[in-house]
């Protein structure tokens, strides 16, 4: 059954408090890395560098994004949309969302690291315009597995909208703007 994205039923990308950690925990479970503790989650909502981005389709929440934002720079550290909800733009929009809120917050660059088999994420984040600058051996605990470190900059991400006015899916949804609803939900 697809999951396909109708105008009825539009995604609504909000910054989180607290209240949704057992919605995070329940996401965070259908990962394909080790879910992330209760104690890590309060931890972010406790750190004033970070924002826990989610994504709600039909009011219920399918994906999450936690982002650190310091002196200029943006790392992405947790990254997941539920199974169900996967490679039908979902994603991208979040993705998309974050990033621009990101650069309007004064954010030049943005890093993240990812296992050098998740082909798909790899995929998502190369369309972006984030490009590898580094290798970081044995990262994941629970398998030894390398990831890679990716970079986007400003320049680069609008570079690549001058080119490609649309970068990921975000036309799916009409997104004249962002849409980040800075209500906490």
């Amino acid at each position: 059954h697809s999951m396909a994205p109708s105008q009825s039923s539009r995604p609504v990308v909000c910054k989180l408090s607290r209240l949704a950690i057992s919605e995070l925990i329940r996401i965070d479970r259908d990962s394909t890395s080790p879910p992330w503790s209760e104690r890590l989650f309060e931890q972010e909502f406790k750190n004033r560098y970070a924002t826990v981005y989610g994504v709600r389709h039909s009011g219920k929440l399918v994906g999450y994004l936690v982002a650190h934002h310091v002196l200029g720079d943006g790392h992405i550290l947790n990254f997941v949309v539920e199974s169900d909800f996967r490679r039908n733009g979902i994603g991208s929009y979040l993705l998309t969302e974050v990033i621009r809120d990101l650069f309007r917050r004064g954010v030049s660059k943005i890093w993240l690291e990812v296992r050098v088999s998740n082909e798909p994420a790899l995929g998502l984040y190369s369309h972006f315009g984030f490009h590898r600058i580094g290798l970081r051996k044995r990262y994941y605990s629970d398998n030894q597995e390398d990831a890679f470190v990716l970079e986007l900059s400003t320049q680069e991400y609008f570079a690549r909208l001058r080119k490609e006015p649309v970068v990921g899916i975000e036309h799916q949804y009409n997104s004249e703007s962002s849409r980040i609803d800075s209500s906490l939900l």
